[in-house]
């Protein structure tokens, strides 16, 4: 059986892995995935490029690690949104807004390793398909619920759920490129109309 390895040494691998990954966080959101090179992560992390590759053995997997530890880190806001807003989605999507706003170099990961991941052959292009799915599908559930019609319209839900994401990442953008634009306060404009959309889902026409 292999030996196992040492508390310590266990406990500062662990250490190393998320400077890594923070250092990663920032260069891939200022730089984008192609232009944050596995160098300057490994300088910024005080490591040379083969500790870091001993830790990640590919740039391809150090993405997904860093976008992997954003997501379960938004697992919990998530939860605790939900938690404090069970009944109100326009409320629960707010809080996430004004977390985002705190959370810059988060916020800019999303933005751009999102928008580089529309290609097919970025390796983030499945994870970020992937997550747009879940997060449509639990908004859908939540905006459902939500709703006054006694069984509201799959089309309509899901239009609404779409529409909300799609508002969320536009305003990221203008943020990002105008930090004067008041994020939360133009989502709080959006999420009066979502309300009422969802307590009147008759009145939202879609077409096919």
């Amino acid at each position: 059986m292999p030996k196992k390895r040492p508390v310590s040494e266990y406990q500062e691998g662990t250490r190393r892995k998320a400077r890594i990954i923070e250092v990663a966080t920032r260069l891939f959101a200022l730089n984008g995935y192609r232009d944050a090179s596995l160098a300057s992560v490994a300088e910024g992390a005080g490591l040379t490029q083969p500790g870091l590759l001993h830790h990640f053995p590919s740039k391809a997997e150090l993405l997904l690690a860093v976008l992997r530890d954003r997501e379960r880190r938004d697992k919990s806001l998530v939860a605790e949104a939900i938690r404090t807003h069970p009944d109100d989605v326009a409320r629960l999507l707010e809080a996430l807004v004004t977390h985002n706003a705190a959370a810059r170099d988060d916020t800019w990961l999303h933005t751009v390793i999102s928008a580089e991941a529309t290609s097919p052959n970025h390796p983030a292009h499945d994870f970020f398909k992937a997550r747009y799915v879940r997060v449509r599908s639990a908004l859908r559930r939540s905006i459902a619920k939500q709703s006054s019609a006694a069984e509201p319209s799959d089309e309509q839900v899901t239009a609404l759920a779409t529409i909300a994401i799609a508002v969320m990442d536009g305003l990221q953008v203008q943020w990002l490129l105008d930090p004067s634009i008041d994020m939360v306060a133009n989502f709080r404009v959006f999420g009066t109309m979502l309300g009422q959309a969802i307590a009147a889902p008759d009145n939202v026409t879609t077409t096919g």
